[in-house]
């Protein structure tokens, strides 16, 4: 037999039913509709405040990435130089950076290999600009550069890296 028991209302329900059943505010769990709503209203609004940072997050990223690309290229070019005793060259184009190693040390001529190339197309919202006369530099096999110059990497929220060869070799990445 079934146990049962009295309601407030005073229909009999089985006991098993009384807790589908809630009869005080202290019974009912969960949410109202109202409380979701004023919920997803503040989550919205979360949001929306952070987009634009997450916008601009993302631009100086991709601002890093680009002068990481390239600092760590220039660093790899100078010490391929030093390691195979002759002169590599890194070449900027309109739509790409290229390294060369110059096998017979003069450099821009048929004779040079073409080791690398990274187009620019890839790193979306990134400029370069760079101030090498001839839009190249080579390293020598002690590490020292021909030309002096540095590139300007640009993100189209304003900010900018700038990445520096000095006589020496040395390759300085700065922010401006």
């Amino acid at each position: 037999m079934m146990k049962t028991g009295t309601h407030r209302d005073g229909w009999f329900y089985p006991k098993v039913f009384r807790r589908c059943v809630p009869s005080t505010a202290q019974e009912r769990k969960g949410f109202t509709m109202m409380e979701l709503m004023v919920a997803i209203a503040i989550v919205s609004v979360m949001v929306l405040l952070a987009i634009p940072n997450f916008v601009t997050f993302i631009a100086n990223m991709r601002l890093k990435g680009a002068a990481d690309d390239l600092y760590f290229t220039l660093q790899q070019t100078r010490a391929n130089a030093i390691r195979s005793g002759g002169r590599w060259m890194i070449q900027f184009t309109s739509t790409s950076y290229r390294i060369y190693d110059c096998r017979d040390n003069a450099c821009n001529d048929d004779n040079d290999i073409l080791m690398k190339e990274n187009p620019f197309s890839k790193y979306a919202g990134i400029s370069f600009t760079d101030t090498f006369s001839n839009h190249r530099t080579e390293f020598l096999s002690d590490g020292m550069a021909s030309q002096v110059g540095s590139t300007t990497i640009s993100n189209n929220k304003g900010r900018s890296r700038i990445i520096t060869v000095q006589s020496s070799g040395s390759i300085r990445m700065s922010s401006s």
